[in-house]
């Protein structure tokens, strides 16, 4: 899909949906039972992935916490899909992380005729 691209709609698309963020220690980047809209790429520091048996969404036998590994993607079925998280992202450190919206790369790739059908829900 992303050969078709020309250079000026892959400009758009890294202006419109793609963002670099830095997060503070111990922020929420996302919380099960929440609509996911953004995908997240850790650039630098430490972010963990939660799944607690008891937030009524997730479905593991006991509760687990990892560590994101560096530019590991994290919700990038947001890409494709409508997604409901059932997990927690959390800081654990100050961390920098890309941020893609996955609203925004939709609509910029239904700019170009080629990828409009792709873009179709």
């Amino acid at each position: 899909m992303w050969q078709v691209l020309a250079e000026q709609l892959f400009q758009k698309f890294c202006t419109n949906a793609v963002h670099v963020v830095h997060h503070a220690e111990d922020v929420d980047g996302f919380a099960p039972g929440v609509s996911a809209e953004m995908v997240y790429i850790l650039q630098e520091g430490n972010i963990l992935y939660i799944q607690d048996t008891d937030d009524g969404w997730s479905k593991v036998k006991e509760n687990t916490m990892t560590n994101v590994a560096r530019d590991a993607w994290v919700s990038e079925a947001a890409l494709w899909s409508h997604w409901t998280n059932v997990e927690k992202l959390m800081t654990a450190e100050r961390s920098q992380l890309l941020h893609i919206d996955a609203v925004s790369l939709i609509d910029t790739a239904s700019l170009s005729a080629d990828l409009q059908p792709l873009t179709r829900h």
